[in-house]
């Protein structure tokens, strides 16, 4: 991790330039500020006293002569002199924006730099610990990925605001740098709104550690495909008053369950209403009258899965489209795009890589377990409901991604 110049880079080196800048232009505008504001104060507050009296004093004292020569005095400002000190107090404000802003880039990068450590400290000591870790970690890498982008757009936009009121005033009151106002003051909106239009790669961050769609390897049976299945399982709910799936799936989930959720079939169809799935290791071993008990279970329970909490999350597709970004070969194409994402995708990389073991292991495991199965014989599973176990075997074999898992 500190070996990466562009990850150190972005999330040391950048927001710390940012907040020594914020700084830098804090303390040169504060003196200002602090002058106007009592100059604002002291005009003001001698105004309202004079406008408050109903007639003058017949022996006005000291302080009502000098509250009305302020007042009089106040009156004579010229308008450019009020717009002065308004553009005074806005870059007051944008230069404490600029600094917190810049502090918490600085933070956040170095907070998921630190969630990247400590998982790695973490993963491995059990599976079902590791789907935890997976899932707890991507949202904290996902939000604070995105809030380190954020604030140092947000820090990156002010300090241009900043510098754009100081130049007007500095430049534009001299008549023989007008060329170098017009040119600075277009370079740096150009800058800006490019940095405004780019906001939107923060939510590319959270994408980035989200999972978009639950992608299943399974197999979609039709009813062109296993008649005996669905004739079978037709008069099974008609005997039970069950409903009748509108889909039925056989996967490598260890897991009956019925859903209603949108389902897409890895490199096949997307699959809508009542899905019915049926784990392909069970299917081979049961006789017909358990797997009637279990698709009976599963068909009164019918619920939404939710992809982060009932998916095993340690499958590889998961983690693939976890990494879909990483992988993407548009950002070549932008350098821009490329180097606002870099962070979060080199910290995506780091958060796969102490996964990697144990999803190698899994598909390895269940490419054996398939592998095995298509050896048996296809009279052995569920009493001859299915035309041919071996070659769903071999079709979910197929799908199941090579172990070299990039991360």
């Amino acid at each position: 991790m500190l070996k990466n110049f562009r990850l150190i880079l972005a999330t040391w080196i950048l927001p710390a330039l940012l907040l020594f800048y914020g700084c830098g232009q804090f303390i040169h505008i504060n003196k200002s500020h602090d002058k106007v504001i009592s100059i604002y104060e002291i005009y003001e507050t001698s105004t309202e006293i004079i406008n408050s009296s109903i007639s003058p004093p017949s022996k006005p004292d000291k302080t009502y002569l000098q509250h009305k020569a302020n007042a009089e005095l106040y009156a004579q400002f010229p308008e450019v002199m009020f717009t002065f000190m308004k553009v005074i107090s806005a870059e007051w404000v944008l230069s404490i924006i600029s600094m917190v802003s810049a502090l918490l880039s600085l933070f956040f990068g170095l907070l998921a730099q630190r969630f990247c450590v400590r998982c790695r400290d973490m993963v491995g000591h059990s599976e079902d610990g590791d789907v935890s870790l997976f899932n707890w970690f991507r949202n904290l890498l996902g939000w604070t990925s995105a809030g380190h982008l954020l604030f140092l757009i947000v820090a990156l936009l002010t300090i241009i605001g900043f510098d754009m009121l100081w130049f007007s005033y500095q430049v534009k009151k001299n008549e023989t740098w007008e060329m170098v106002y017009i040119v600075g003051e277009t370079l740096a909106g150009l800058v800006g709104v490019v940095l405004l239009l780019n906001l939107v790669k923060v939510a590319d961050c959270l994408r980035l550690f989200a999972i978009q769609a639950r992608v299943l390897c399974a197999i979609s049976l039709s009813e062109q495909d296993e008649p005996q299945l669905w004739q079978w399982l037709r008069t099974l709910g008609a005997e039970n008053d069950v409903r009748l799936p509108d889909n039925i799936v056989v996967g490598i989930n260890n897991n009956y369950y019925c859903t209603t959720e949108t389902l897409q079939i890895k490199g096949g169809p997307r699959l809508t209403g009542v899905t019915l799935h049926l784990p392909l290791r069970e299917i081979a071993t049961v006789n017909k009258r358990r797997l009637a008990d279990d698709v009976l279970a599963a068909l009164r329970d019918i619920k939404i899965i939710s992809p982060y909490d009932e998916q095993d999350l340690l499958t590889p597709w998961a983690s693939l489209e976890l990494n879909r970004l990483h992988r993407d070969e548009r950002l070549k194409h932008h350098p821009l795009a490329d180097a606002l994402l870099n962070p979060a995708l080199t910290l995506c990389g780091l958060f796969l890589m102490p996964f990697s073991r144990a999803i190698n292991e899994n598909v390895q495991g269940q490419i054996w377990t398939l592998s095995s199965l298509t050896i048996k014989n296809d009279a052995v599973h569920a009493a001859g409901l299915f035309s041919s176990l071996r070659y769903l075997a071999t079709r979910l074999a197929q799908q199941l991604p090579q172990s070299d898992i990039s991360a």
